[in-house]
């Protein structure tokens, strides 16, 4: 909390160090008070010296006090910033990654009816490698729109099963149409 634009722990701490700087003014005061007997101008003197010295000090503190203080506001100005524009980025990823999700879903759907229809394996296995791809996309929307969404929270690993050799099948399958366009051949 901010009281008159100070935080109250530095307001104690500059109550603090005015007290003793006026403490060690008396001591001192008092100490020349003592040694000095003789002569009434001298006394004057040195008090006058003494009020300039600690009204100085008093001066130096305060501008410092003040220039660490617009510091600090300058540094919860930035934050704030900063928190806003990661908020407006957070909302255009969720908005884009929203968009792309909607016409891959539409082509998942469409590649899934047309793997039921087509009787030909090789257009067969190019659109289940469309499917495949499709709903990987997918998920990474949705990893994306999840992720900008809870930005703040901390990730959890999902333990699932499955089996690596038709995840991997898939994956093959997936690439086998670019690379027989490239005239590459995996077997």
């Amino acid at each position: 909390q901010l009281a008159f634009g100070f935080r109250p722990i530095v307001i104690a701490y500059l109550h603090l160090v005015l007290l003793a700087i006026i403490s060690l003014f008396l001591l001192f005061y008092i100490y020349v008070n003592q040694l000095i007997t003789f002569n009434k101008k001298v006394k004057t003197f040195s008090f006058i010296l003494l009020l300039v010295i600690m009204i100085i000090l008093t001066f130096i503190l305060v501008f410092f006090t003040k220039l660490a203080f617009d510091y600090e506001k300058k540094i919860i100005q930035a934050k704030s910033k900063l928190d806003q524009n990661l908020t407006f980025k957070n909302r255009i990823i969720g908005m884009i990654s929203h968009e792309i999700r909607s016409p891959l879903s539409i082509i998942a759907l469409i590649s899934r009816r047309l793997v039921l229809d087509v009787k030909d394996d090789k257009i067969k296995d190019q659109f289940k490698s469309i499917d495949f791809t499709t709903n990987s996309l997918i998920l990474l929307s949705n990893q994306v729109l999840e992720f900008s969404k809870n930005e703040n929270r901390k990730p959890e690993l999902n333990f699932q099963r499955f089996e690596i050799k038709n995840e991997l099948n898939k994956i093959i399958t997936s690439l086998s149409p670019l690379l027989e366009n490239k005239g590459n051949n995996l077997d």
